[in-house]
């Protein structure tokens, strides 16, 4: 409250306020007289207004009515002006009765005043409200400006999140968005609509409105929806051949913001129907903290990955090996200045090689080791497959060989869903090799 007092604006609202305090006062007056007043009241007027106006200033400061940012007006602002209202009426007919005990006051004029003060300061603040949400009219926004390009989109979702996105689009005079209307499985909703706009129907009817109204991007706004249900809407976005986005799951959102900002591409937590497993930390820093640990294939997608991780949980040395110059280099400078994990050693090399896994096996005496190094692109292997044989199985055999020659705590070996029944070269060299390392076991 203290940084409102440089506000001007905070004055301007409070004299506002005391018209409004002064003419609520005058018209219960009025109103309770038939408009024909006696000297008598309106003498008494003038009194009541000396100390009721303060009265009621005061009750509104300290209410937080003039806190608020009165651009965003809401529902809660109505809560406290009601209160405000209530408490000024119920002080001021204490000190009335402690004063006079009503004798000469009709105690209605009072009642009447609450209720006006409330409905003129309500109206006076909904007139801020409007007059900043002005843009929220899509037309009146066309007509401002013209010449930009509004992109026709659909609201999937017509409740409490597809209600929030449709306001931001109102308001936010950046977001060239036309929302054409809200597409919900919910029968009760059909043909209702929600800030003017219109609940169109079903999922199933996404085609034909995408068709008729030229829709350019469909906003999926469900952050409860299970991963069934998300699966279904983005394979009827997919046919309709638009753009789409999704507001995160109810996870995400749990400080109530809900945004455009927010709105994202799909990703595969959407689509798994379930939140992702939650990591083990205690039990994996157990058997990772103050170890050796090899990792082959470092610089790969999965390799790279793995050293991001481990690292995390604090192991005594990192040995790094990968056959790619390139990615060796890259991922060791990551750790040593993104990182700023030095305890590392990169070795090129390949793990056929098997003179240079049994130095580094009897160097560096690896407590765990993470096997990451295989070819694992289906189209080349299909043409290279004694490459396959070569690097996945014979260099993973010797691995697997090494570690148990030199005691190793734990062998990670990283496959493939492709190994299950497989049907390519790349699944069946990792099959083999899943093999090998149960026969080793």
């Amino acid at each position: 409250m203290y940084s409102q007092i440089k506000n001007p604006k905070m004055y301007l609202m409070i004299f506002s306020d005391g018209l409004i305090f002064a003419l609520s006062i005058v018209v219960s007056y009025l109103l309770r007289f038939e408009f024909s007043l006696s000297p008598f009241y309106i003498q008494q007027i003038k009194t009541v207004l000396l100390w009721i106006i303060p009265l009621k200033v005061i009750v509104f400061i300290f209410s937080g009515i003039y806190r608020g940012m009165w651009r965003y007006t809401s529902i809660r602002d109505f809560w406290l002006l009601a209160r405000a209202c209530l408490l000024s009426t119920l002080l001021i007919l204490a000190i009335i009765l402690y004063i006079s005990g009503f004798k000469g006051y009709s105690r209605s004029i009072f009642f009447m005043d609450s209720v006006l003060t409330f409905l003129l300061i309500g109206g006076k603040l909904m007139l801020i409200r409007s007059y900043y949400s002005g843009f929220a009219n899509p037309g009146i926004k066309e007509e401002l400006f013209p010449k930009v390009a509004y992109k026709n989109v659909l609201i999937i979702g017509a409740g409490a999140a597809g209600e929030k996105i449709l306001r931001e689009i109102f308001e936010n005079n950046q977001l060239h968005y036309r929302v054409i209307g809200f597409i919900d499985d919910d029968p009760q909703k059909k043909g209702r609509s929600i800030h003017g706009v219109p609940v169109l129907g079903n999922l199933g009817k996404i085609t034909s409105i995408v068709q008729s109204e030229e829709i350019k991007e469909i906003l999926i706004a469900i952050p409860s929806a299970k991963g069934d249900q998300i699966r279904n809407i983005v394979e009827t976005c997919k046919d309709c051949d638009v753009s789409y986005k999704i507001l995160p799951g109810m996870g995400e959102l749990i400080d109530g913001r809900v945004s455009i900002k927010v709105l994202r591409d799909i990703s595969y937590e959407d689509l798994l129907g379930r939140p992702p497993v939650k990591l083990d930390n205690t039990g994996i820093r157990g058997y990772l903290k103050g170890k050796t640990v090899l990792i082959t294939g470092c610089g790969g997608s999965i390799g790279s990955e793995l050293c991001r991780q481990v690292i995390k949980y604090q192991p005594n040395y990192l040995v790094l090996l990968d056959a790619s110059e390139m990615n060796l280099f890259n991922i060791q400078m990551e750790l040593q200045n993104e990182s700023n994990f030095h305890q590392c050693e990169a070795i090129l090399g390949q793990v056929q090689n098997e003179l240079l896994m049994e130095d580094i096996f009897k160097k560096y005496k690896p407590q765990i080791v993470f096997h990451a190094a295989a070819y694992k692109h289906v189209p080349m292997l299909e043409k290279n497959p004694w490459e396959a044989v070569f690097n996945n199985i014979i260099g993973s055999r010797i691995v697997m060989e090494m570690s148990v020659k030199y005691h190793v705590e734990r062998f990670v070996l990283v496959s493939t869903d492709k190994a299950v029944r497989p049907i390519n070269v790349m699944g069946a060299s990792k099959r083999v090799t899943e093999l090998i390392m149960q026969s080793l076991q």
